[in-house]
């Protein structure tokens, strides 16, 4: 066999020729070639079998190398061989049927060997995405296994490594699932469910086997590239549709406790029914009072109880946390709309981030949502504190207007849409007096007024300044005053 292998790192060349066993005892010949620019120029020389092609090298790069490639000229086959923060160099090769495989650095003995098999058998990669190779359009007919991947975090891996491409990621993790199993094909589904979770077909493993290899792949990709996955798989049934929808199904209802995170699809089923909305009624409540009140420890203790409710309970489906917090955020949106905040477009991106598919809530990723959630509600519970002053200018202005009308702590508050605690503590707060002192005190100015420029009688004085009886005016003013009304209007 001819082995062309390019990578400007001597380390990287010697490990490939090592590790694969190419040596000329068994009758391979090895070229070397430090750069995209010097490989290109060699391979057109030697004609390899196989090319081991580093993506980011000088001069030359791999990709501008795979760009620059005639198929119809070259005859060998290409494995991609670069390292995990590079993976965004390799969209070229997504592209170019003569790319087999791919394989991360530092290089694991086990996947050089699976990607040198594939050549010396003949078969080459099936990349899901790439819809021009006609001959591998398709699934895999009612035959062996079927499994779901599904991944945490997607967005975030997808910005941090793969410039942001399902393409290159769903080809990055086909490749690491071909490293453990020696067949898979992708199943392209008619409809994406999940924007987290890729499907594919392999052939009939025994259990024991099957589990073994998916759980060496799932261990890979969250040791080596912190990528943490779950996958559900399940025998093909003649009504593959309905199969591929069950292991859809099957991830809400996913222990996601797991420590192994691989389960056939028998394994998993409805065990919890969820609980009613009465609970989520109290829980928000108890959030929302507490930002309300600007009490932040009891307000995070208040969030950690629904952690705790989520992350405490031995087993939970990820359904029933989903109509536990799909409910908290209702809750929350109608008692902001009690108080005429805006807080809708809140409520509606929260909803649709729980059920639109976009990102697997597992329990963990579930605890993060609720922690982000509850920072919006205190943010803007303290921003509307922060408008305080002007909205108590209103208050004030309508006490103003109706003093001499017996206008309650709660009257005030149900007008102008908030709590009684609202109003008392922007009195105390801004007024620097309590509600009933700060109106008692204006009916005094004003009892006062008329007691020095009025013939008003003092019982029709205590009746137009809002006072409750003639005998409860008399009482207070001299309380306050040091003097009868009567003898104040005689001074």
């Amino acid at each position: 066999m001819k082995v062309l292998i390019i990578d400007d790192e001597r380390s990287t060349r010697e490990s490939i020729k090592i590790l694969g066993g190419f040596s000329e005892e068994n009758g391979d010949v090895v070229y070397e070639a430090v750069n995209g620019l010097e490989g290109y120029q060699k391979i057109w020389e030697v004609c390899p079998d196989i090319v081991f092609l580093d993506m980011n090298m000088p001069i030359m790069d791999g990709a501008d190398f795979l760009n620059r490639l005639k198929e119809n000229e070259f005859q060998g086959l290409i494995v991609v061989v670069s390292g995990y923060t590079d993976f965004r160099y390799t969209k070229a090769a997504v592209l170019k049927d003569c790319v087999v495989d791919y394989i991360q650095k530092p290089i694991d003995e086990r996947e050089l060997k699976s990607a040198i098999r594939k050549i010396a058998g003949d078969r080459q990669l099936v990349f899901a995405g790439n819809g021009e190779n006609e001959k591998h359009k398709g699934n895999k007919k009612a035959s062996g296994v079927l499994c779901g991947v599904f991944v945490e975090n997607l967005k975030d891996v997808l910005k941090k490594n793969f410039n942001s491409s399902d393409d290159l990621f769903r080809y990055f993790l086909m490749c690491q699932f071909e490293h453990q199993i020696a067949e898979v094909d992708p199943y392209m589904q008619e409809r994406e469910i999940y924007q987290y979770a890729w499907f594919f077909n392999t052939v009939e493993y025994s259990v024991r086997e099957l589990e073994e290899a998916l759980l060496r792949a799932v261990r890979s990709l969250e040791n080596r590239y912190g990528i943490r996955v779950y996958v559900i798989y399940a025998r093909w049934s003649k009504e593959e549709r309905a199969q591929y929808m069950k292991i859809c199904d099957a991830i809400n209802y996913f222990d996601m406790n797991s420590k192994t995170r691989v389960a056939a699809l028998s394994d998993v089923c409805d065990r919890h029914k969820p609980k009613s909305r009465q609970e989520a009624i109290l829980r928000a409540g108890g959030v929302f009072m507490a930002a309300e009140n600007h009490n932040r420890k009891e307000f995070e203790e208040e969030v950690e109880r629904i952690k705790g409710r989520i992350s405490g309970q031995k087993e939970i489906s990820i359904y029933e946390i989903k109509i536990l917090l799909s409910g908290f955020v209702h809750e929350i949106g109608k008692k902001m709309s009690t108080r005429k905040i805006e807080f809708d477009a809140v409520v509606e991106k929260r909803i649709s981030e729980l059920y639109s598919g976009g990102t697997l809530f597992s329990i963990v990723g579930s605890l993060r949502w609720l922690e982000g959630f509850g920072e919006e509600i205190w943010n803007v519970l303290q921003d509307e504190e922060a408008a305080a002053p002007e909205k108590l200018q209103q208050i004030l202005y309508y006490i103003q207007d109706n003093y001499n009308q017996r206008i309650s702590l709660s009257e005030v508050a149900e007008k102008f849409h908030f709590s009684t605690s609202t109003v008392s503590r922007m009195f105390v707060r801004y007024m620097n007096v309590n509600y009933i002192d700060y109106i008692n005190q204006l009916r005094f100015e004003k009892a006062k007024e008329l007691l020095e420029l009025s013939e008003l009688s003092v019982s029709e004085i205590a009746e137009q300044t809002g006072f409750e009886s003639l005998s409860y005016f008399s009482r207070q003013f001299k309380k306050k005053y040091g003097v009868s009304p009567q003898e104040y209007r005689r001074k």
